[in-house]
Order: C-alpha cells, then sequence, then structure tokens
C-alpha cells in the first residue's frame, strides 16, 4: 500500500450563461444577509489545488464554509498553500498523491474519508499540458502522459471517490474542470486538446451512470484564465505578478472575447461553486462556459503560433 503524506496545518449545446453562474449563489444570499456558509459541513477535495485556478477554487470554497482537501503530486507547493490558506483561518490540508497511480488514489481517498468522514464534491482540476509540439512530433511516451494525468487519472479518482460517496449515501456533485481547446484546438497542444475533449464526454457519462445514485457530474469549460499555466505561454512578460487576480493591463488588452479582459481564478471559482451547490440542483451532464465571449469572438489568439509556423497540408505530404 503507498504512503499517503498528509499536510501540517452542458453542455449539452445550450450552455449556462456565466452571467447566470455570478449570480447564483453569493448575490441572493448575501441580499438576505445570510453569511456565506452555503458548504458549512461540506468536504470538497479539490486536485491540482496548491497554485492559480485551482487555489482560487479551494479559496473561495473554504471562505464558503467548506473543508478542502487538496490533492497534487508537488509537496513542496503543497504545504505551502495549506499554511497560506490555513493563516487565512481556513480549512484546508494538502494531501499528496500522483494521479498517474491508480494504488496511490485509492489509498489517499481512504485516508481523507478516514479524516473527515465523508467526501461531498470533487473538483477534477489538475491537469498536464506536455511539450508544445506538432503531432508529427509527439513521442507515445508524451502523449500517454498527458493523457494519463489529465483524463485516466481523473477516472480513477472520480471512480475511488463515487463508489464512497454510493456506499454511504451522499448526494455529491462532482465538477470538471475543461477548456475551449477541446473546440478551438491551439496548434501544439494536441494531447491537451484530446485529454479535454475525453473530460468533457466523461462527465456526460458520469452524469448519466451515477443518477441513480443521487450524484451530479458537471463540467466548467474555461478560455484564457491568468494562471501560472497562461503566464508561461503568453507573449508577455507577466512573471512578476504573484496575485493571479491582478492581470497584467497588456495581457487583458490581448485576450480576444466579447468581455475585453482574461478571466481570473476567482471567475472559475464562482462557476464551480454554483455547480457543486444546491443551487444547481437540476444540472448534471451540463458544461458551463466560462470564456468571456471567446467562443463568439473570431479575434486572432495570440496564444497560438502563426499561420507561417503552422504545418500546413500540400497534397500527401507535409509543407514547413
Amino acid at each position: 500500500m503507498p504512503q499517503v503524506r498528509q499536510g501540517v496545518a452542458a453542455r449539452t449545446r445550450k450552455t449556462t450563461p456565466i452571467a447566470a453562474v455570478k449570480r447564483a449563489v453569493p448575490k441572493a444570499s448575501h441580499a438576505r444577509g445570510e453569511p456565506r456558509s452555503v458548504f458549512s459541513g461540506h468536504v470538497v477535495v479539490v486536485t491540482g489545488g496548491v497554485q492559480g485556478i485551482g487555489e482560487g477554487i479551494a479559496l473561495h470554497l473554504a471562505s464558503s464554509g467548506a473543508t478542502i482537501a487538496i490533492i497534487d503530486v508537488d509537496s513542496t507547493k503543497g504545504l505551502e498553500t495549506e499554511r497560506r490558506l490555513s493563516r487565512q483561518g481556513l480549512a484546508v490540508k494538502f494531501w499528496q498523491c500522483d494521479l498517474n497511480d491508480p494504488e496511490a488514489i485509492s489509498a489517499t481517498v481512504d485516508a481523507i474519508w478516514r479524516k473527515e468522514g465523508r467526501i461531498d464534491v470533487l473538483v477534477n482540476n489538475a491537469a498536464a499540458h506536455g511539450p508544445r509540439l506538432s503531432l508529427l512530433e509527439y513521442s507515445v511516451r508524451d502523449w500517454e502522459s498527458v493523457l494519463r494525468t489529465n483524463l485516466t487519472g481523473t477516472f480513477w479518482l472520480t471512480r475511488e471517490i463515487a463508489r464512497r460517496m454510493i456506499a454511504h449515501r451522499i448526494a455529491g456533485s462532482i465538477v470538471n474542470i475543461l477548456a475551449i481547446q477541446s473546440e478551438v484546438p491551439i496548434a501544439g497542444y494536441g494531447p491537451y486538446v484530446a485529454s479535454k475533449g475525453g473530460l468533457e464526454a466523461l462527465t456526460r457519462a458520469a452524469a448519466v451512470e451515477l443518477s441513480a445514485h443521487n450524484i451530479r457530474a458537471n463540467g466548467v469549460m474555461l478560455g484564457a484564465i491568468y494562471s501560472g499555466s497562461t503566464r508561461g505561454a503568453g507573449p508577455v512578460d507577466s512573471a512578476s505578478a504573484s496575485d493571479f487576480e491582478k492581470v497584467p493591463p497588456t495581457l487583458d488588452r490581448a485576450v480576444p472575447n466579447l468581455v475585453g479582459r482574461m478571466g481570473r481564478p476567482s471567475d472559475v471559482a464562482r462557476a464551480v461553486a454554483f455547480l457543486a451547490s444546491p443551487e444547481s440542483s437540476y444540472l448534471t451532464g451540463s458544461v458551463v462556459v466560462v470564456d468571456g465571449g471567446r467562443l463568439l469572438n473570431r479575434g486572432t489568439d495570440p496564444f497560438s503560433p502563426p499561420p507561417a509556423d503552422r504545418p500546413r497540408g500540400h497534397g500527401g505530404g507535409i509543407e514547413r
């Protein structure tokens, strides 16, 4: 049995408008003068929650009363995140786990369940991008590494948690983080694109199979969100920005969407909170698109390589 290390401290083509998501939980609650405790007594597992989008989700849900179990392979960042959020009085624990290891996943879920006594919500946020290469240059090893983390590992974790939810008759919620790249791919990220498309299909499959057990499965499809991967991929040097809610104006202006700015982790967190809460009890198998209207905008994507740099089909061969 692998060792578990604990920290110290619908899209059914009709998508839910993001404006409705932003109004769903916080504003209605505050209008009645009620505290933001919609997740009080709930245990939420967030994968890849040690920075950026994942940490934003963990912070938002913990601030709404949830007990958070962050799962990530990076123990250094994980423990730092646990300490940072715990200092704010939030109930957050880090659990080291490699999503490529099904035995480690099972052991970690068992350990979290023993400590917390339940799991109510799973947010599958962890993802690997892999090297930026043409599909023609991708090795089988690199391809499988991305798919194993983004899709297969997510399946394993979802299966383990759903089994326990069913055994304990917990009406659970699963929220998968998707990406618009499965619809409008960026050249060079073939396995990431394929994995996110597969995860969207898995979301619907889980919704169908788990509905009989009162477990819902939905997705949040992301456009350009300011995060570690965005800072590394973009043309703007913004490495000095430590707070992902503070996007450099030049980067905001570069994003080709209808809203006119890049998304923040808090934009994603509010959508996740809506789908994880009873406010969305009529939604399963749905996908909320959080892209600032990017899918409706025909502007050029600054993160995509120029046409001259892309492989072009020419007869039966490839012209570079």
